[in-house]
């Protein structure tokens, strides 16, 4: 039931932010406060069902509460003031785990991401890369005139999220989360750039294949230098996450290999999309998954050699 809750109040989030613009600030805040208020219950009632936690709950319900009071401020201030406010109370949701972290350091409780909520953020990655494909196939689907270089390029659209699926979980899947709250929060903060990122990766494509099939379709619109920026922030997110994870002893040195590479091409994919912006669209999906292609073949190359290292000496 909880559950379900949850999925209610996400779901008129969604549909709050699809409102006109003289009315998406006040049904947002509604949706906001409703979900605010789910969230305070649910830390607040962990005391109730698990008393050893009612003294490390206290954090999370406070501030959580306290952002809940911001969000109806914002009903009563001037304009200006209104979105400081709105930002300020999204903000302070993210204050308890810093001084958590400090309380469990002073205890010297031994604190660490569980395999479950790790699991849940590759379900959750699994999920934004199923609306990436989906913004690809959009991209398409209202075109009138399919012609050949429109299906190559709905390809190399496909082909990218897949190659980003490769290196996303052949760096992060089955690893656990290095011991300590401060690792463990950590990996969830970065998760939030991570997901975003992939997500604008699928939203920004449709600007790729606009005026198609016109000879002036190149790479310069706002959305197209997002689409870019997106799959750099990703590959240095996906880098920073590794960071934080448990590899075995003999992948470390190819780890960090791995870790430099991806860094590389993230930076690689910022200079294609500043120094080439009348570079034809199709030329520039195909530069990009070349270089996304290149770290696949150059990580699964380091990853195998381990392995069979590994078998040899069994």
């Amino acid at each position: 039931m909880m559950t379900l809750w949850q999925m209610m109040a996400v779901g008129a989030l969604a549909v709050s932010l699809d409102s006109p613009p003289e009315s998406i600030l006040y049904r947002t805040t509604v949706a906001m406060m409703f979900l605010q208020l789910f969230i305070t219950y649910l830390w607040w009632s962990v005391g109730i069902y698990d008393k050893q936690h009612r003294k490390r709950n206290l954090p999370y319900t406070f501030w959580f509460l306290a952002a809940f009071v911001l969000l109806i401020v914002t009903f009563w201030v001037p304009f200006p003031y209104k979105r400081l406010i709105f930002w300020a109370a999204l903000a302070i949701n993210y204050l308890p785990f810093t001084l958590m972290a400090k309380q469990f350091n002073r205890s010297r409780t031994d604190f660490t991401l569980s395999s479950n909520m790790t699991e849940r953020f590759g379900l959750l990655t699994i999920i934004i890369f199923g609306e990436a494909i989906l913004g690809v196939i959009n991209g398409v689907s209202h075109l009138v005139d399919l012609d050949i270089y429109a299906w190559l390029r709905f390809g190399l659209g496909i082909l990218i999220i897949f190659a980003l699926w490769w290196i996303f979980f052949s760096t992060v899947a089955d690893r656990e989360c290095k011991k300590g709250m401060l690792e463990g929060n950590a990996i969830s903060l970065l998760y939030l750039p991570t997901l975003a990122s992939l997500g604008m990766v699928g939203a920004a494509f449709p600007a790729l294949m606009e005026n198609l099939p016109t000879r002036g379709s190149y790479f310069a619109s706002p959305l197209q230098i997002i689409y870019g920026t997106s799959i750099a922030i990703f590959l240095c997110c996906v880098t920073a996450i590794s960071r934080f994870l448990v590899y075995p002893h003999e992948y470390e040195k190819p780890k960090r290999s791995v870790q430099f590479l991806l860094i590389l091409t993230g930076v690689a994919n910022l200079l294609l999309m500043l120094l080439f912006p009348v570079l034809p669209v199709f030329f520039y999906l195909l530069c990009v998954f070349i270089s996304l292609v290149f770290v696949v073949v150059m990580m699964t190359r380091s990853w195998s050699r381990i392995e069979l290292n590994n078998l040899s000496q069994k």
